[in-house]
């Protein structure tokens, strides 16, 4: 008998195409419409904000615009691009201090006193030299004297001799004298951000310095066509500088590297885990992100392509660490995808096929979409976004992405950083700039042009706290501590500014007071903590350190650039829950050299010296946790079609949802072999496995069905006879409605894996663009019955079919939903049916 009802898990998945790119607010109104964070279900109060009067931290990335010259959105795109924050001992105390950039405003150096209490040394370190526009900042002890220098990275609407990079060479009386040219690091880019690190292995310290771009406003074609000139592309290209007996010549041709750059976002991370340094470059506008992988001949490759599936469109900040505990690092990178509805089509640009066709057919580049982007590497340099189901794919505006774990738990959180001063490109704005410019052909009086520019929305937003609740999901606790506090947010960076042993927060704001957030996880009793200060050879040593306790092993790197034009303390931090003792403790030095301590107390600091490490070995040892398998030989072609040609609000293309990969045994080996599905105009591949991998077998069956666009497979046996056939969904919106090209199809197989195609069954009947299919024995007859869930009328989404339940009577396949589930036939889209025995009563749902 039937059981009289299904219970459906549906997973119903909709991705909204977004385009931002906004703009900011007047310099000195009051900002109306503050956004604030949602409360969220879980408990976590750690973090307070210690007030200016208490800290005497006193710092305002104060911006005035004037729109008679180029200080001002419309002349200068990166006007409301912010500054940075670092954090570095730059007086040997024990303490680290903080050093804020300033656009307009002079940058400010302040003493940590103790007890987050600060002294503004700001006139006695003369650390204002030839500063113009400072946006970055880092550290480097560049003549290894044992003090940390000040290496600052300047932009601005200046010509180039008013933007040169600046290096403050640290006099060991808190007092800095300015010496870029006589070191060859007076680049004049628009600089954003600068590291260093010792790529080529010789024993100092090289330098990348990233850049954005004069051609802001021009279209990608023009663009590629003027940055082909050598000259102009040099003047427009983040700069590599080699160290050569402590000067620095730019070998960017040389090194591979000369390339377009709107450079935002920087990280130096070992991204192959070869124990060689790597370059992430995250590029705002349609410059795609570069990953430049080290080929250890003092050369880079961007493998960009190669390596991701996709990457953010407008790149903004980025940080690189183990986001899931599996010692692999993960790359997490901001965009501008707005969380609010509101915002989300105010902001929202027009969907440019042939623009985002240009891009990526004629001029060769990686596919971008306007989500954050968070890589989970899954070795050997490959990486899976998977932003969506991390929660963490739009976060607004934002600037500044720092993984750090905040709340000892052992589970690395995210902190971003939120705000723009003025939206420019809210559409209603855009259109009254362009009338007005019609109006006044062209010459719009300065009077107009400035009640345009302060009717500009502006809008301040809370930066956001992601907690980590383990298995790649995040929540939202922003609400939940002091830090739901909205602002124009731009740098961050963290340190255990009181040495308490958790991690505290400073945030450089634009037109608002800076922010000092203490960090109460010590306080409050939560998890226990290690702190690992490396000292290597050289100052930015990039040590890998691995702890191993109560069965996990974690894995982080010391690097201080990371975030949003800032400098992060570079002691390593590990949160230990509620572990008091570490096993082991392993380091490796880019050098190769390595040491392994072990029982070590938890709620300590670990002091390592690269002096005291043994000789290098090799790379197999930090390949252990990865083993190798045989690739299978497939590449997925996908067929061109323009889904946005007849359907321009479509959120998303429907005709690329497959294909889908299944795994059955069909040879009766008890080995399971796989199925992957074909695009249109391309074979399905049946791949047999054998003790030495996966070998292809050709089906002739599937060459014959080619012109079929595959959605989901399932193997099971419908006629009994003890081998496993396969049900194939036919989907896609290439076709027109009622179609055969999309007829399920039906495939026997002979007990080797050889199949066939049955033909005339009731399967030819139904001319439905599906999606998902799962095999079911609802009325316990021991037969294989199946579902299919079906999406949508071709070409006419939303509006969908009809999905399916078949009854295998005898092997014959038959459509009984009218009688079983009827409200299935007009359920909706229908991305993915799953069955399984929802209520344990014994019948499958």
């Amino acid at each position: 008998m039937y059981k009289s009802k299904f219970s459906f898990i549906i997973l119903f998945l909709l991705l909204g195409l977004l385009s931002c790119k906004s703009d900011k607010q007047s310099d000195s109104e009051d900002t109306s419409g503050d956004q604030s964070i949602e409360t969220p279900t879980s408990s976590y109060s750690n973090f307070i904000k210690i007030s200016a009067e208490d800290s005497q931290l006193i710092f305002e990335n104060t911006i005035t615009h004037d729109l008679a010259t180029k200080f001002n959105l419309f002349d200068y795109d990166y006007f409301y691009n912010g500054s940075g924050v670092g954090i570095e001992d730059i007086n040997n105390d024990g303490l680290m201090d903080i050093f804020f950039c300033g656009n307009q405003v002079e940058n400010k150096l302040f003493l940590n006193k103790g007890n987050l209490v600060f002294e503004d040394i700001t006139t006695t370190a003369n650390i204002n030299t030839n500063k113009f526009w400072s946006s970055g900042v880092t550290f480097v002890d560049i003549n290894s004297d044992g003090w940390a220098d000040i290496y600052i990275s300047q932009g601005g609407p200046y010509d180039k001799d008013n933007r040169k990079n600046l290096l403050f060479i640290n006099q060991k009386d808190n007092s800095f004298v300015e010496s870029a040219e006589d070191y060859g690091l007076d680049d004049h880019g628009i600089s954003t951000q600068s590291a260093f690190f010792d790529f080529d292995k010789d024993g100092d310290l090289d330098c990348v310095v990233m850049n954005e771009n004069s051609y802001y406003g021009t279209d990608p074609a023009t663009f590629y066509r003027i940055l082909s000139d050598k000259a102009l592309l040099q003047e427009n290209s983040s700069h590599l500088y080699l160290n050569t007996n402590g000067k620095f010549k730019d070998i960017s041709e040389q090194a591979g590297i000369l390339r377009p750059s709107f450079g935002l976002g920087l990280c130096i991370s070992d991204l192959n885990n070869d124990n060689w340094l790597d370059i992430y470059i995250a590029n705002d506008y349609y410059v795609p992100d570069a990953m430049y992988i080290n080929t250890k001949n003092g050369t880079f490759t961007d493998q960009i392509k190669t390596s991701t599936n996709q990457v953010s469109f407008y790149g903004m900040g980025l940080d690189i660490a183990d986001l899931n505990n599996d010692n692999h690092m993960d790359i997490f990178v901001l965009d501008m995808a707005s969380s609010d509805h509101v915002r989300s089509k105010t902001l929202m640009a027009s969907m440019n096929v042939p623009r985002f066709n240009l891009l990526i057919d004629d001029l060769g580049l990686q596919y971008q979409y306007m989500f954050n982007s968070v890589q989970v590497n899954m070795g050997d340099n490959k990486y899976t976004n998977l932003a969506q189901f991390s929660g963490m794919s739009k976060t607004d505006w934002s600037w500044a992405a720092l993984v750090l774990d905040t709340d000892h738990d052992t589970f690395e959180d995210v902190y971003v950083t939120n705000g723009y001063r003025r939206y420019a490109l809210d559409n209603d704005s855009r259109i009254r700039v362009a009338q007005a410019k019609q109006q006044y052909r062209g010459n719009v009086p300065l009077s107009v042009k400035e009640q345009i520019y302060n009717e500009l929305p502006s809008e301040k937003l809370p930066n956001i706290l992601y907690k980590n609740k383990g298995d790649l999901k995040f929540e939202n606790v922003t609400a939940l501590s002091e830090l739901n506090e909205p602002s124009f947010s731009n740098g961050a960076a963290y340190s255990d500014l009181d040495n308490d042993g958790d991690l505290d927060m400073v945030v450089n704001n634009m037109d608002h007071p800076s922010f000092l957030f203490k960090n109460m996880t010590v306080e409050n009793n939560g998890g226990n903590y290690l702190k690992v200060i490396t000292k290597g050879d050289l100052s930015e040593d990039f040590a890998k350190v691995s702890i191993s306790f109560n069965g996990i092993t974690k894995t982080k790197e010391s690097k201080r650039v990371r975030g949003y034009i800032s400098a992060v303390d570079k002691t390593i931090h590990f949160g230990l829950g509620k572990a008091d003792k570490i096993e082991t403790l392993k380091v490796i030095w880019p050098s190769g050299k390595s040491q392994v301590l072990s029982d070590i107390q938890a709620n300590t600091v670990v002091t390592l010296n690269e002096s005291n490490a043994q000789d290098p070995i090799g790379t197999e040892i930090l390949d252990s946790w990865l083993q190798k398998v045989n690739a299978l030989d497939f590449t997925h072609i996908e067929n061109d079609f323009n889904d946005f040609n007849k359907e321009v609000l479509l959120p998303y293309k429907q005709s690329t949802l497959g294909p889908s990969i299944t795994r059955g045994d069909v040879n009766g080996d008890s080995k399971d072999d796989i199925f992957i599905g074909g695009a249109l105009g391309q074979a399905a591949q049946l791949f047999i496995q054998t003790d030495s991998g996966f070998n292809r077998q050709s089906v002739a069956a599937f060459e014959t069905d080619r012109n079929f666009e595959d959605m989901e497979a399932v193997f099971f046996d419908i006629d009994n006879d003890n081998d496993n056939d396969l049900y194939v969904i036919s989907g896609g919106s290439e076709f027109n409605e009622r179609s055969n090209q999309l007829r399920d199809r039906l495939y026997l197989n002979n007990g080797q894996g050889n199949f066939s195609k049955a033909e005339n069954s009731e399967l030819d009947v139904y001319t439905i663009s599906g999606k998902t299919v799962s095999k079911i024995d609802f009325d316990k007859d021991g037969d294989t019955d199946i579902i299919v869930g079906n999406r949508i009328k071709p070409q006419r989404y939303p509006l969908h079919e009809p999905s399916i339940v078949y009854e295998n009577d005898n092997g014959i396949l038959k459509n009984v939903t009218g009688a079983i589930a009827p409200e299935f036939e007009d359920f909706g889209m229908v991305n993915k049916v799953i069955t399984t025995d929802f209520n344990n009563d014994g019948w499958p749902d």
